[in-house]
């Protein structure tokens, strides 16, 4: 998938001053974002791979949300809502009621706010409006995935914009640890593992290091940047690994760096189901949420 091309289907259902200003943007400007996310009474800000920008009343974009950033009223999140449902609301029950849209070229619209009483619900009162631009990278793992390598961990960052922290979201403490250092402990402990390979965020290397030293991760090897996409960043794990000469023969275990709550039975079944089957995924039933307003 182009990447313009999903700017440009995005753009069609902002409202048109919006429009005409991402129209004056530069491709450059565009081109690394993941995400545009509008919130009712708040900003509309850019998600990219290391940070956040906010746009502003001037048309220009900022790193941090001041008194000139652009806010975004209930009147105009509400006409890209009817945009999205091609201003016919009670035709998109199914949208509404899973919070999402699937529109033209693979781009994913996230909506949330609050859940009507109704006997079938959906959303009535709007919050937010995320859209992920969609992006393909075609044959960007087929030399690496041509061979199989094994144990080894490779333990993915983002930067965590929904957080609204200054660091991101791996890098949180809880119980004065790091939030990833949780993940990695995991895998530590984990007899299976041989080694472990963590991909962040560039400026966050030595950090992490410095925390991998601090509570005992043995078996982390190699640290390495990330990319400008989850795709990238774990072709640049996998990389890091055929460049060190893992075995052909060996697994690699991706997993996201921010879900700590993996346990031993979980890594032990991807593991032996890997063996069996060539490659094995997690899942879990989804149990659905129902909200009730007053």
């Amino acid at each position: 998938m182009n990447d313009s091309t999903s700017i440009e289907t995005i753009k069609n259902y902002m409202p048109e001053k919006i429009r005409l200003i991402l129209n004056e943007f530069s491709d450059d400007l565009l081109k690394k974002v993941t995400e545009i996310r509008l919130r009712a009474g708040g900003p509309l800000y850019f998600v990219y791979p290391n940070k956040i920008a906010f746009l502003q009343r001037n048309g220009r974009i900022s790193d941090t949300f001041n008194s000139e950033s652009y806010i975004v009223t209930a009147s105009i999140l509400h006409e890209v809502i009817e945009r999205l449902c091609h201003y016919s609301i009670h035709s998109c029950s199914e949208q509404l009621g899973q919070g999402c849209f699937v529109i033209e070229n693979g781009v994913r619209a996230g909506v949330s706010g609050a859940y009507s009483s109704a006997q079938i619900s959906r959303l009535v009162d709007f919050t937010s409006v995320n859209f992920r631009i969609s992006r393909c990278v075609n044959g960007c793992a087929d030399e690496i995935f041509s061979r199989t390598f094994d144990t080894n961990t490779i333990i993915a960052g983002g930067v965590g914009a929904r957080m609204h922290q200054e660091i991101p979201k791996q890098f949180l403490h809880v119980e004065n640890k790091p939030v990833l250092i949780y993940t990695l402990e995991a895998f530590e402990r984990h007899p299976a593992i041989d080694s472990i390979i963590v991909v962040t965020l560039e400026g966050w290397k030595d950090i992490l290091w410095a925390y991998a030293k601090q509570f005992d991760i043995s078996k982390l090897k190699w640290v390495v940047n990330g990319g400008d996409t989850g795709q990238k960043s774990i072709f640049n794990g996998l990389s890091k690994l055929k460049e060190e000469g893992v075995n052909d023969d060996d697994i690699v275990m991706i997993h996201d760096g921010i879900r700590p709550m993996v346990d031993e039975d979980i890594i032990t079944s991807c593991i032996e189901t890997c063996k069996k089957e060539g490659n094995g995924v997690t899942a879990y039933p989804v149990y659905e949420q129902i909200f009730e307003t007053s």
